[in-house]
């Protein structure tokens, strides 16, 4: 019988899967039906009809075909599409448009062995290129619009989770170890092969033993390779590396201090290992990858002139600089332990999506100084309470998972 602990997991994690897969026409209904039968052995009753004829048909092809389905959460196809990728490489939609940065997954499956000839392996790669500008230029507003002329093969790869290799401890117990690739295991050309990789397990006895992969030992996870993507753009030297020095709060940054917008094209390949024959392929036409610092100063001319002494009554100016090629929002206020004094707005702030005809949004400027020491953006400070102030610039990029950050300078008034 299938008792509560079954019913339970119907009602969360199985209900919560089945409900995810329905709405994104994903794999998530694999795992759904995994949990339910590993719990208790049948299928949970939520399962209609419909959802068990799209799983057969999702199992049957992560199971036996070679395909490339996502980065990430978002799937590769149709190309372009509101809620993948845009044409330019942006993804989430409009209003998201998120990049990419670290350490991407891209997911899908390849079976260990050529459906068509079952005694040949086959291998996986992806290669990838870079959109350029004419002339070769670095503009750091434009969108690269010249395809890529060369795809190489992607051998910066991070940690890779792609299956599990099942085995015998030395008790007798079945027992299971993750399989891992990494930048040690592509073949010349890139090339990726699981069958018959030698995977070392522990045996639980303080030993251990080797195991290679094969169909009746394996099972995939639907990570093909992670991306290392600062080894990727490592040929692209950051324009401002050590930052803004302090001095230069304020200032804008000429065009040759901006980052550029970095665009790629990725293909998935997949061969059979003896006859090297093409049998499957992918592509991905455009995706936006960024490692680029975000470049802030903040400081208030009267920091400098009172040399630390508290600030008179009157007017306080803010010197602010903060540069980034794919900026969410960023804003600036002022706050003491009974919260925030000054909000922006209408201190200074923005956000993307930026108003027309101001699509290169990348952030702002307050300044320069001045021989005088009102340069910047003036605050009128002479109704706050005498106390300890935090003048701070809180932003986010649109990198995919990226949270917001602070910088903060301190006065007492």
């Amino acid at each position: 019988m299938c008792g509560s602990k079954c019913e339970e997991l119907a009602e969360t994690q199985a209900a919560k899967a089945l409900a995810n897969a329905r709405r994104k026409g994903s794999l998530a209904i694999l795992d759904a039906e995994k949990l339910a039968e590993k719990e208790c052995a049948l299928l949970v009753d939520i399962l209609t009809d419909d959802d068990r004829k799209f799983t057969s048909s999702l199992r049957e092809r992560h199971q036996n075909q070679a395909h490339w389905q996502q980065v990430e959460e978002f799937d590769i196809h149709p190309f372009p599409s509101g809620a993948g990728f845009s044409a330019q490489g942006y993804a989430g939609g409009a209003a998201k448009s998120y990049v990419f940065g670290g350490s991407v997954t891209l997911k899908g499956n390849c079976p260990l062995r050529n459906n068509l000839e079952p005694a040949n392996a086959l291998e996986y790669r992806f290669r990838i290129g870079e959109w350029t500008l004419p002339d070769d230029a670095d503009d750091p507003v434009a969108m690269p619009t010249l395809a890529p002329s060369t795809m190489l093969p992607v051998t910066q790869i991070g940690a890779t989770h792609v299956g599990y290799v099942q085995y015998t401890n030395a008790y007798g117990f079945v027992d299971s170890e993750k399989v891992i690739i990494c930048a040690d295991d592509p073949l010349p050309g890139g090339w990726i092969r699981l069958d018959n990789k030698a995977v070392r397990v522990d045996m639980r006895d303080g030993t251990s033993a080797s195991v290679n992969i094969n169909d009746a030992n394996f099972l995939h996870t639907f990570d093909l390779l992670v991306l290392n993507t600062p080894a990727i753009a490592g040929r692209h030297q950051a324009r401002l590396a050590a930052g803004l020095p302090l001095a230069q709060a304020g200032r804008q940054l000429a065009a040759a201090e901006r980052e550029p917008i970095r665009r790629y094209r990725l293909s998935f390949d997949v061969r059979d290992a003896v006859t090297m024959a093409f049998v499957a392929s992918d592509t991905l036409d455009s995706i936006v990858l960024d490692n680029s610092p975000v470049v802030l100063a903040l400081d208030l001319e009267e920091l400098a002139a009172n040399a630390g002494k508290p600030m008179a009554d009157g007017t306080v100016h803010v010197l602010y600089t903060i540069n980034h090629p794919h900026l969410r929002f960023f804003r600036l206020s002022f706050s003491r332990n009974g919260g925030t004094v000054h909000p922006s707005p209408p201190l200074p702030g923005a956000a993307f999506p930026p108003p027309a005809g101001n699509d290169g949004f990348r952030g702002g400027a307050g300044g320069p100084r001045l021989p005088d020491n009102n340069g910047g953006v003036a605050v009128d400070v002479s109704g706050d309470p005498s106390s300890a102030y935090r003048v701070a610039v809180i932003w986010q990029t649109r990198h995919y998972k990226s949270s917001a950050h602070s910088m903060e300078r301190l006065y007492a008034k």
